[in-house]
């Protein structure tokens, strides 16, 4: 805006004195100031990161049946056991659920194994910056009330 305001000012007619460079310099100065505002955009362009990846967990928290938003698991070890993990995702609009005929089939408490894309940024220092988790395949591995069947066998 200031720029806008000194060109106006260069360009003023009425002053006494006009020199023939001042057309010219207002004319640069607008065009620096544009320019040096496209390049600071391309600077603060961030790069993303996209890994897919794949855990296994007791579904404890989810947003509505009729309407898949989110989910929240609880990590499980080797063993069957909970751990002292969660983990919370965002639910692709396109979710695939394997051995369930739907996604309100799925209960709380059941075992699944949730394939992810983790989204993270990269930023100028080269430090990565978890921006969400986002959940692409949902596959039901056991309901919660049969909890003495071994894990390994799935």
């Amino acid at each position: 805006m200031k720029a806008m305001i000194l060109a106006v000012r260069l360009f003023d007619l009425t002053r006494p004195r006009i020199h023939l460079l001042q057309p010219v310099l207002a004319i640069l100065l607008i065009l620096s100031f544009s320019f040096s505002g496209v390049i600071r955009a391309q600077e603060s362009e961030v790069k993303e990161e996209v890994k897919t990846k794949e855990v296994i967990g007791r579904l404890s928290s989810r947003s509505p049946i009729n309407t898949p938003n989110y989910i929240g698991i609880i990590l499980i070890d080797s063993r069957g056991n909970d751990t002292n993990r969660d983990m919370f995702f965002s639910v692709d609009k396109n979710l695939k659920i394997s051995h369930k005929k739907k996604f309100s089939d799925i209960q709380i408490g059941d075992t699944i194994r949730v394939i992810y894309d983790e989204i993270s940024q990269i930023t100028e220092d080269g430090k990565k910056k978890l921006v969400k988790r986002v959940a692409k395949i949902i596959k039901f591995v056991r309901s919660g009330k049969d909890k003495k069947r071994a894990l390994s066998s799935y």
